[in-house]
């Protein structure tokens, strides 16, 4: 009896301790764990050389999640064979069944893509771990920054250069890096010679370039290195999207009697679209018919809505013909047709006023621009008596008034308006309407203010520099398509005037096309991207409050 009491104990201890030791879970409770995780020693040593063994390891601060790990292992340049990983507690030990080539310089990037198992917080920096085969280590790095809004785990692919010829995206990279939440990166252990840049949003994490879904970002220069030179800072990058491929019709669907919707692949050109670029054709009498309006759906680029010109009620099947059809790349869809199938809905829907831009109705009286977004095409002979704009003592204020789109209406006043006044627009309605004739009695005040002078600042200063045609540009911290720009006068001087209050970045580039617009480059053929420049601090811009005499040094 005593010794089974003395197993069953023994067996529920064994059973406890198994328990306690199976799953490692973060206590319940407390406050959120926001701190990223990151590696606290390695081996071997950063720095190593004449190393022989076929592995490393790395110790994190915390447990991290093993499959991000595994998918956040670079090696430049490749290893062959079979990579095996073995872990105890928080330390990796990766293992290379083949090893390490003789007398080679290795670097080991850990990518920002690690997370740890608490919070899935994401590593805030990649670690490199830089050791050589051989007595002798490289040791030349090049560092540098992203400025994009997407710019957290951005790959730096380096390339030994070959020739201009060579299409150095088609194949892996010989040295890779990764840049950190921040957006700066830094590539190590580089040798002497001549190196190809690119910075590659790589979605697929495969190592190659693939146009349709990577942002890429291209080089303003290649780098070389003299065996005396030990780093080159400040590569900078912006990325864009070289899309090749044009759109396509993804979908055509009837909603009713007088709206078609229309779907592409990808966004359009909108300003380049006209009624010639549609055409209808009804399969049972073969007739031909174009369109009287189009419009894009608000806030969707590849969404069409066309207005046709014929009733096509009692016929069954319809194709549509679209041609020169441009996306914001410049591919250009130049035949496309779809077949749908007609409906017998009857559109007895009045217009509505979905927006106005900017939503904010306090504007510029300098630079006043005022937008009004609806939800079907307007018929146009009765435009002027819809709209009309008032002062706050009820004159009339003379404007010109035009379609951005045959849904959208602009309206510019024509003298000059005052400061911090309110205006008034009056949207008659009963004199909207559709292509149906659909109308509603009724009439939308909209209440404007215009903002003071004192709401308005600026910032002056001198470019201190030996470069050629820069452009200035001022972008706002908070907000990303926030832009101003500037040029210098025969003294570098430059002035931003009526900036609002915010937290700004003063940048500038070297405009080599003069065409006052910063060029991404390109790859096919390739032609490298105008090299751009960061004032190092963010110029906080107050009411009423100038900022003047930067100096912003350009070397």
């Amino acid at each position: 009896m005593v010794k089974n009491k003395k197993i069953r104990l023994t067996l529920l201890l064994f059973i406890l301790i198994l328990n306690s030791c199976a799953l490692q879970l973060p206590p319940e409770g407390g406050e959120i764990d926001l701190i990223p995780p990151k590696i606290i020693s390695s081996f071997p040593e950063n720095g190593t050389v004449n190393y022989s063994e076929n592995y490393f390891k790395v110790t994190f601060s915390e447990y991290v999640d093993k499959r991000s790990f595994r998918e956040s292992i670079f090696i430049s340049p490749s290893v062959d064979g079979e990579m095996k990983i073995d872990w105890s507690g928080k330390t990796a030990e990766v293992i290379f069944t083949k090893g390490f080539k003789e007398n080679t310089t290795y670097i080991i990037t850990i990518g920002t893509d690690v997370v740890d198992l608490n919070n899935k917080n994401r590593m805030a920096s990649a670690f490199n771990l830089r050791f050589s085969t051989g007595d002798q280590i490289d040791f030349r790095t090049i560092n540098g920054k992203i400025f994009d809004k997407e710019k957290e785990g951005v790959m730096i692919f380096t390339y030994k250069f070959e020739n201009d010829t060579t299409n150095y995206l088609l194949k892996k990279p010989d040295y890779i890096s990764q840049c950190g939440k921040d957006g700066s990166f830094l590539t190590e252990g580089l040798p002497s010679g001549k190196f190809r840049i690119f910075a590659i949003k790589d979605q697929y994490r495969d190592l190659i370039f693939q146009s349709e879904q990577d942002l890429v970002g291209i080089p303003s220069q290649d780098i070389f290195f003299s065996e005396t030179d030990t780093s080159f800072s400040n590569f900078n990058f912006y990325l864009t999207r070289f899309d090749t491929i044009p759109p396509k019709i993804l979908e055509a669907r009837m909603l009713d009697d007088k709206h078609i919707l229309i779907k592409f692949t990808e966004e359009l050109q909108l300003e380049r679209l006209s009624l010639d670029n549609f055409k209808f054709l009804t399969f049972n009498d073969i007739q031909s018919s174009g369109v009287s309006a189009y419009f894009n759906t608000v806030g969707k680029l590849n969404e069409l809505i066309l207005v046709p010109e014929n009733n096509f009620t009692n016929k069954k099947e319809i194709r549509l013909f679209v041609k020169d059809i441009y996306d914001l790349s410049g591919n250009v869809l130049e035949l496309d047709s779809i077949d749908f199938i007609t409906t017998d809905k009857v559109d007895t829907s009045s217009i509505k006023l979905i927006k106005t831009e900017p939503t904010e109705l306090k504007l510029d009286h300098q630079n006043f621009d005022l937008k009004f977004f609806f939800d079907d095409a307007i018929q146009k002979n009765n435009l002027p008596k819809a709209f009309s704009f008032w002062d706050s003592n009820n004159n009339k204020i003379p404007m010109n008034i035009s379609f951005i789109n045959d849904a959208t209406v602009q309206i510019l006043p024509i003298q000059k308006l005052k400061p911090d006044s309110r205006y008034r627009v009056e949207i008659d309605m009963n004199y909207l309407l559709d292509f149906n004739g659909n109308k509603i009695d009724s009439v939308i005040k909209i209440d404007l203010l215009t903002k003071g002078d004192y709401e308005f600042s600026g910032i002056s200063g001198r470019v201190i520099t030996k470069k050629q045609n820069l452009v200035l540009f001022l972008e706002s911290e908070a907000i990303s398509n926030i832009k101003y720009y500037s040029s210098l006068n025969e003294k570098n001087e430059f002035e931003f005037e009526r900036i609002p209050p915010g937290k700004y970045l003063l940048g500038a580039f070297e405009d080599q096309n003069k065409n006052s617009k910063y060029d991404f480059g390109s790859l096919i053929p390739f032609k490298f991207s105008e090299k751009f420049y960061y004032y190092p601090s963010i110029i906080e811009i107050k009411p009423r409050w100038s900022v003047s005499d930067i100096q912003f040094v350009i070397e």
